[in-house]
């Protein structure tokens, strides 16, 4: 399954290089300003406020920029993805669609999401890095840091599952939550191994003196999370096609036509994805 999320993430890419090249750099050209003037901003009214209160004042503004940059990014690169899993050649200005019609569940598992790491990270810290877990507690801390840190992985894992879900479904953000998290318990090794793979190229791109994020920073993660969502419901309608298929019951007209769409569906997904070095090499003769 991880070879079929990588393939398609990749021909996906292939296939709409130049439009997600100018979102990624858009958005570099955007993260720069807007990061410096709220931060700035963030630090004077911390300062003003004084101490501890502007260091509260700074956190909660802190918490506020990222989960709404996050939000603002992640809602329309999937929207984008999207729309490129259903073959509509999408333009740029699907970016902004997919953050008028997804946004505001996006930013509520975003801000969901965002609330449980940083409880989970402060809880990392605390038992970590602080020296204050001494004597007969250090080990107690040892086993909770390390909890936290895997209780972190999985909520990555459950995002990276849920945001794809919140962009393409009616769902509350609750009930993406709850998908995210049954699909991470089910696959929990692709999802794993997709989250590697991602944090992989954002290593490399900052090694590369941050040249691989001016690059792909932005389109990378959020375009395999799409293909990874699109591997999987993949799988689960088989999964229920076979299923279906072994019941004795007889299936209603509707039933049949919903199958046969599925799978001319899955069929054309195939045909799409089924592609070698001569189609990278040749494209004009696809």
């Amino acid at each position: 399954m991880f070879g079929q999320v990588v393939k398609q993430w990749f021909w996906d890419t292939y296939d709409h290089l130049g439009r997600l090249l100018v979102l990624n750099l858009l958005l570099v050209l955007l993260a720069g300003p807007v990061l410096f003037y709220a931060s700035a901003f963030l630090l004077s009214f911390a300062t003003a406020m004084g101490h501890p209160s502007g260091t509260v004042a700074l956190a909660v503004g802190a918490f506020v920029l990222c989960a709404v940059s996050t939000t603002l990014v992640w809602s329309g690169l999937l929207w984008f993805g999207f729309r490129v899993s259903q073959e509509k050649d999408p333009s740029v200005r699907e970016f902004l669609r997919g953050i008028a019609k997804r946004g505001r569940r996006v930013g509520a598992v975003v801000f969901a999401g965002g609330f449980a790491a940083t409880i989970l990270a402060a809880n990392m810290w605390w038992y970590f890095f602080s020296g204050r877990v001494e004597g007969a507690w250090r080990l107690p801390g040892y086993f909770l840091g390390g909890l936290s840190l895997w209780l972190l992985l999985i909520l990555a894992g459950v995002l990276l599952h849920a945001l794809p879900i919140a962009v393409r479904t009616e769902h509350s953000w609750l009930r993406c939550l709850k998908l995210g998290t049954l699909a991470t318990l089910k696959y929990p090794v692709l999802t794993l191994t997709v989250l590697l793979f991602i944090a992989g190229f954002l290593i490399v791109g900052t090694l590369l003196k941050l040249a691989g994020l001016l690059v792909y920073g932005f389109v990378l993660p959020a375009m395999v999370a799409n293909s990874l969502h699109d591997v999987v419901s993949m799988v689960e309608s088989a999964a229920s096609r076979g299923k279906a298929e072994r019941s004795e019951r007889p299936a209603s007209w509707r039933e049949i036509e919903r199958v046969e769409g599925e799978e001319e569906e899955e069929r054309l997904r195939k045909a799409r994805y089924d592609r070698g070095w001569g189609d990278l090499l040749r494209p004009w003769e696809m």
